[in-house]
């Protein structure tokens, strides 16, 4: 393949090096007649094409200034501690960003630090979750945790960060039906915190199908009895079905609360310094569009979690996003990347493009979040507009180059300089590069001045894939049959 990259002549010299060179040779006596001639042409870069080196070169370069990380990618190190300014893995599907996501956590298992990871396709929790370690929350898996609503929340504020995952707004709906049954929830499920029959169920019940006045009367002293208090019928339909369309995961749930396993709360286990199992958001093709806000939901009170913590250096705790744009909008995501560094968090997150979350979070929120992803690898991206953000994104930009002029004397003694730029379009040809890199290879770009590398990931053996599913998988499944 073909790599753009421009190399500067050991002779180019900034204009004013040359202006002095030629001031100094110069007698200093005015011309009696003067003529313009064209010299050899010079280019002075003001900018670059990216510079693309061999991964074993950059990988020596690393190791000899002492930045290599033992978090690697088929050997190559990442920069160390770099992992706290977080990752972006980019591409279209089936290009081979979930088999660096594996290669990735492959090096995370051996470190030992904490995971907690979406996965939506279930590859990651078929290779790495440990059964009696590792915790997997997904309400229509039998290995799921106990997961309750009222461990995670504990005052009004919390319970609105979990309203505005679960209930999302709709650009074709009046955003006051949105508000007004993140309003309900919230103080119906803060209210029934204290109550020793409180469950899932119950609350459904009371917010979907309970006879106006009593769900008045449940609300009457907080701060929803306003909106309701003089609500007409057919508004309360309104915002019931809002809530009816948003809150249908919720009704997965009273299946865990009944598998006799102890409560488990994602706030506890990102406080617990100690546990050193991973967490698992998991869901199947099928499950996923019905499971989408539970699990947006748990992935939200994780990164709000981690705001919790006390800074630590030293700590490492990796949110595992792949498909960022799959998940319901996180709205503290951009400041949680922000804050993570001093907290110990490492993001991973995966896309198409950019595209995709500028829809999401709108584009300067978008951007805010690109910028804090400072080790990125690129692959495949097929459409043109994409493949130009990529090349941009990577250093590829016009070059501004400077042609040379020479104003001389009737003795050939140069007594002027001057300076004319010229454009030189490189860009088409890198966007072309983006477009067509083949599978499973990429342009891997980290924090520093290193540059950038193209990787072709290693393959893994037919024997190795086939042990990504575990082997007892088949028998649990036929032991659930035998239960039914």
């Amino acid at each position: 393949m073909s790599l753009p990259y421009l190399k500067k002549a050991d002779n180019n010299k900034s204009p004013e090096d040359i202006t002095s060179n030629i001031n100094a040779s110069s007698s200093g006596s005015k011309p009696e007649a003067t003529q313009e001639q064209n010299s050899n042409t010079v280019l002075l870069p003001v900018g670059f094409l990216p510079i693309i080196d061999s991964p074993e070169r950059v990988a020596k370069l690393i190791r000899k200034s002492n930045k290599a990380s033992d978090i690697t990618i088929d050997g190559f190190p990442l920069i160390k501690n770099s992992e706290t300014r977080h990752i972006l893995i980019h591409g279209t599907t089936d290009t081979g960003k979930s088999q660096l996501i594996v290669k990735l956590l492959d090096s995370i298992r051996k470190r030992g630090d904490r995971v907690i990871i979406y996965d939506k396709s279930g590859l990651y929790t078929s290779r790495f979750y440990q059964e009696g370690k590792d915790y997997l929350l997904n309400p229509l898996d039998t290995r799921s945790q106990n997961w309750s609503l009222w461990d995670e929340a504990r005052t009004v504020s919390g319970f609105e960060n979990l309203a505005e995952i679960l209930i999302q707004a709709n650009n074709e709906r009046d955003p006051f039906w949105v508000n007004a049954a993140r309003i309900v929830f919230s103080c119906a499920a803060f209210t029934m915190q204290d109550e020793e029959d409180r469950s899932i169920k119950k609350l459904l019940d009371l917010l979907l199908t309970a006879e106006l006045g009593d769900l008045k009367q449940y609300l009457s002293e907080t701060d929803a009895a306003g909106l309701i208090s003089d609500i007409a019928e057919e508004t309360l339909t309104t915002v019931r079905s809002v809530l009816a369309t948003n809150l249908k995961a919720l009704s997965f749930l009273p299946g865990t609360e009944k598998n006799n396993k102890p409560p488990f709360c994602i706030r506890d286990w990102i406080a617990n310094e100690k546990d050193q199992g991973w967490v698992f958001l998991t869901s199947t093709a099928e499950q996923h569009a019905s499971l989408n806000p539970l699990i947006s939901m748990w992935f939200s009170i994780a990164t709000i979690s981690l705001l919790s913590l006390s800074e630590s250096y030293d700590r490492r705790i990796w949110f595992i996003c792949d498909e960022l744009p799959t998940l319901n909008k996180q709205p503290q995501l951009a400041s949680v990347l922000a804050d993570a560094r001093k907290l110990g968090g490492c993001f991973v997150i995966g896309m198409q493009s950019v595209e995709q979350i500028k829809q999401i979070y709108g584009v300067h929120v978008a951007e805010s979040i690109c910028d804090l992803l400072n080790t990125a690898f690129y692959f495949r991206s097929p459409a043109k507009d994409v493949a130009e953000h990529v090349s941009k994104s990577l250093g590829c930009h016009e070059i501004e180059g400077i042609r040379e002029y020479y104003s001389c004397n009737t003795n050939t003694i140069p007594d002027g300089l001057s300076f004319r730029g010229r454009k030189i379009t490189t860009l088409s040809s890198f966007v072309s590069e983006i477009m067509t890199l083949k599978d499973s290879h990429c342009y891997l770009t980290q924090p520093g001045s290193y540059p950038i590398t193209l990787h072709d990931l290693e393959q893994e053996s037919r024997e190795q894939q086939n042990l990504m599913v575990k082997p007892d998988t088949l028998l649990k499944r036929m032991v659930r049959l035998l239960k039914r």
